[in-house]
């Protein structure tokens, strides 16, 4: 008897399955807030709620982003999400009242959190509200392509990571695809013959 036509389509239902246990049910950041006001050139907080066990290595990377202009600000990468919070210092970044924050992880280009717009202003007297058992990142001016990260935290030490880092780097998604692919088609012809 002949096997199913429909058996190569296995890793192609299965491997999209796999992937979806790994996304976090909830990932909010709830500081700064609609409307909310940082101050340039001072420390301001970024803080978070999650599902700890759900993010894949426990970390991710935080940019921040304007809408009336192109680029990133690279706030920090290797973020541990069990910080809860950020200090973030603003040094001569550009004012403006349509600024927001993504966390990400940049590397296979998974959108974690986004948060609502806020402003960012000269100092009006006061002093914004910081925690100081938080690490605080520091960034510089508007969006540069050239910038590196404000901050960067220690790696990951998740050993599979680590591997699969090394073993795949530089592949474009459409290369790992075609990757799959291939497996599918010598997985089917193998079953077959």
């Amino acid at each position: 008897m002949r096997p199913s036509c429909s058996l190569p389509l296995i890793p192609f239902v299965l491997f999209p399955l796999t992937l979806a246990q790994n996304i976090p049910t909830y990932f909010l950041i709830t500081s700064p807030t609609k409307g909310s006001v940082w101050t340039n050139n001072a420390t301001n907080l970024v803080q978070w709620t999650a599902a700890v066990d759900e993010l894949p290595n426990g970390i991710f990377d935080v940019e921040l982003a304007r809408l009336s202009t192109d680029g990133l600000l690279f706030v920090a990468r290797n973020v541990p999400i069990v910080l809860n919070g950020l200090n973030i210092e603003l040094d001569d970044v550009p004012n403006g009242d349509d600024y927001f924050l993504m966390f990400v992880d940049a590397r296979p280009g998974i959108s974690w959190s986004t948060s609502q717009r806020f402003s960012i202003q000269n100092s009006n007297g006061t002093t914004p509200v910081t925690d100081p058992t938080k690490p605080t990142a520091t960034i510089a001016g508007g969006p540069n392509p050239t910038s590196g990260w404000g901050t960067t935290f220690a790696a990951a030490t998740n050993d599979a990571r680590r591997m699969l880092t090394t073993t795949f780097a530089g592949l474009t998604p459409g290369w790992v695809g075609l990757g799959v692919a291939g497996l599918s088609v010598l997985v089917a012809t193998e079953l077959v013959s």
